[in-house]
């Protein structure tokens, strides 16, 4: 959904009230869809010339070569530990790289939205982060499925496992000595987030129990037997949800009883059709299949925030709540005059299908049919919040064995529980933890663009030679939720739509790392975890290391 029509009348040179953007179902974004790319300008142009509609349909060689990639960062964590295994400092370096040509984002992703997450949901007592940013004969690099989070609870995460191993500490409780509980909240990390609501030893016990992590070993020694090599990984992220701290709402329930809603976010595979409109019937009582949540329109909803940060949820709910209240004031005077009473004297029921009720009688009308009998109701909700900041948090824990002879890796187990606050809709949110994760997957066994290293010419321009994760190539995962109500918002609620790359990159990796060193592999390895990568690892491995 566009913030309105300022960036696209400025790049036409023309006024504002001369653009109107639609925007229907574009599918699946992840990041790239945020910036406005050149094509847009040069079709309006081109059909303001033409004076006929004109279609850009970018091939997928051309993205391989034009489209904003993401995660490109290098760099060193260190940690210091008193005896116990407790962390008492951080400092992360680290060189992102940019591409050839600066994106919206770019500088952001490894700076202002992520650098400050160092450190987890760990009590680390300082931190220090140190981005430098590099120009690449590469395409330029900017948001991408959590932003620069991932990359910074990976870098936590594997320091955690490193200082375990050194100290001599199970990484399980290494983790459990670190990570905030309940009780020290809020809590202020050092990298200036409040955090309002956790409850991480529950979530992380749950985990372990559902993934049986007391019989790993179990497991483990059964596939050693059987000349394979098991891994664990077990992982605690946290990642800032939220973003633009502005957003707008318009409803209208027109004389046919349909609630029309436009909301200044832009659904792209989340579901927001479904949860916006639970969020309205909640409120309304309106069936909610009387209830269409439309598609953008600059003219029907000037600005918005858009979708971005895993905010939507946050702030729609509350422009939606604004907007509802908005709505049965608007007809509460309508209400009045048919019932022949006082305003005041007007109860409104939503568990009843939206009515007005004089109060102590049985005299009722409904917001259907005020709306039927005269102009559609109409309503808007606007807020503007200092922060609109959640802090999101779970346990990913996975288990992988790899086939020594031949490198090839498989991901027999996976299971999360994740702390999203309140859940409005529990399958959208699992959908989304489920996309997460195999994003993060498919980073950690096999993505990676790769090019020349003096001409910048791609060396898999094509799905032909990138490798994208398949469904063959991960279990059925085994996602629950501990709901803890954030503070900072109405519904409670925290955002979800990143979250399972946050977690899935570390797990993933951490497990097959596992897998290396109980073979006896020592020297750090960089993911994609290739088969060949996997296998020339263990052929360095003396016979007699395990």
């Amino acid at each position: 959904m566009p913030t309105g029509c300022g960036p696209r009348s400025r790049a036409l040179r023309v006024e504002p009230d001369r653009v109107r953007v639609h925007v229907g179902d574009v599918g699946g974004a992840f990041g790239m869809k945020l910036m406005d790319h050149p094509e847009y300008a040069l079709c309006a142009l081109a059909a303001a010339d033409l004076e006929r509609p004109v279609k850009w349909v970018g091939s997928r060689s051309e993205s391989f070569l034009s489209d904003a990639q993401g995660r490109d960062m290098r760099g060193l964590v260190e940690g210091a530990f008193d005896a116990d295994g407790r962390c008492l400092a951080m400092r992360m370096r680290t060189i992102s790289g940019l591409g050839a040509y600066y994106s919206s984002y770019g500088a952001g992703v490894h700076t202002v939205f992520s650098a400050a997450l160092l450190g987890g949901m760990y009590d680390v007592g300082a931190t220090y982060a140190e981005v430098q940013g590099a120009f690449l004969n590469t395409p330029p690099a900017d948001a991408y499925r959590g932003a620069g989070r991932p990359e910074t609870i990976y870098a936590t995460e594997r320091l955690m496992e490193a200082a375990a191993r050194q100290i001599g500490i199970d990484p399980v409780e290494i983790r459990r000595r670190n990570l905030l509980t309940a009780d020290r909240v809020p809590h202020r990390s050092p990298g200036g987030f409040v955090f309002d609501s956790l409850d991480t030893h529950t979530v992380l016990d749950r985990a372990l129990a559902a993934a049986d992590h007391a019989g790993f070993e179990a497991r483990a020694a059964d596939a050693r037997a059987q000349g394979r090599l098991r891994g664990l990984g077990v992982a605690y992220y946290f990642e800032r949800t939220g973003g633009q701290p502005t957003e707008n709402t318009r409803m209208e329930l027109g004389g046919d009883g349909i609630l029309r809603i436009w909301v200044g976010t832009q659904s792209s595979g989340q579901g927001h059709e479904t949860a916006w409109a639970q969020i309205a019937h909640e409120r309304l009582g309106l069936p909610i299949d009387s209830i269409k949540v439309m598609p953008g329109d600059s003219d029907a909803l000037p600005s918005g925030g858009g979708t971005g940060g895993s905010r939507s949820l946050i702030m729609a709910s509350q422009v939606l709540i604004l907007g509802s209240d908005n709505l049965i004031e608007a007809a509460r005077a309508r209400a009045a005059d048919k019932l022949e009473a006082a305003a005041a004297d007007l109860e409104f029921l939503p568990g009843e299908g939206g009515i007005f009720r004089v109060a102590g009688t049985d005299l009722s009308v409904g917001l259907v049919e005020l709306a039927s009998g005269g102009e559609a109701i109409e309503a808007d909700g606007q807020i503007k919040i200092e922060s609109s900041s959640t802090f999101p948090n779970g346990a990913h824990i996975c288990e992988v064995e790899i086939d020594p002879d031949t490198g090839a890796l498989e991901i027999l187990r996976y299971t999360v529980i994740d702390d999203f606050g309140r859940l409005v809709n529990p399958e959208l949110v699992a959908g989304q933890v489920h996309g997460g994760i195999v994003q993060g997957i498919g980073q950690v066994i096999g993505e990676e663009a790769r090019w020349d290293p003096e001409t910048g010419q791609p060396l898999n321009g094509s799905f032909m030679d990138y490798c994208m994760p398949r469904a063959a190539d991960v279990p059925m995962f085994d996602v629950a939720f501990e709901e803890v109500p954030a503070r900072t918002n109405p519904l409670g609620v925290k955002g979800c739509g990143e979250s399972g790359s946050v977690g899935g990159i570390p797990a993933t990796a951490l497990a097959v790392l596992d897998a290396l060193w109980r073979a006896g592999y020592r020297t750090p390895l960089e993911t994609p975890y290739t088969p060949i990568k996997l296998w020339q690892a263990l052929q360095s491995v003396p016979r007699d290391a395990a």
